[in-house]
């Protein structure tokens, strides 16, 4: 083979790889936005479902999830870990913090009971589970009547 052909077949396998590179650094970002979206939604559907049935779900299919979300739940681990508390685990393809930060929680407002809910959008690479805290809201006391 003469030497320009070594180079001209040596110059297209560094492209290919190069363009298979750039679509996978794209695909990472845009799966990892797809899953925080997800884990949003299942979270706020687990917590409608201890508010409405005073328990956590057995499993995420018992909830009443968007198609998409539901196609996907596979992705997706959930358990149960006391009365009122889960987690939800998925894959990351990338790190959302900045390289060394291994916090990987966002400062988020607490809820009424004090507790300071996971942030999934602040994640690393990897699989990554978040535990949640379900709170029972109390209804207000009803005054008696004179």
């Amino acid at each position: 083979m003469k030497p320009y052909y070594r180079f001209i077949v040596a110059l297209v396998i560094v492209s290919v790889v190069a363009a298979g590179a750039e679509l996978l650094v794209r695909r990472g970002p845009a799966h990892d936005n797809t899953i925080v979206s997800d884990l949003s939604s299942i979270q706020s559907m687990v917590d409608s479902y201890y508010l409405s049935e005073n328990k956590l779900p057995s499993s995420l299919s018992t909830l009443s999830l968007d198609a998409d979300i539901k196609s996907r739940l596979t992705q997706y681990d959930y358990n149960v870990l006391a009365r009122d508390r889960y987690q939800l685990c998925a894959t990351f393809l990338t790190t959302s913090s900045t390289p060394g930060d291994t916090r990987y929680s966002a400062p988020v407002a607490p809820s009424p009971g004090g507790v300071t809910p996971p942030n999934p959008a602040m994640h690393g690479k990897g699989r990554q589970c978040f535990t949640y805290t379900t709170i029972a809201i109390q209804p207000y006391p009803v005054p008696a009547k004179d």
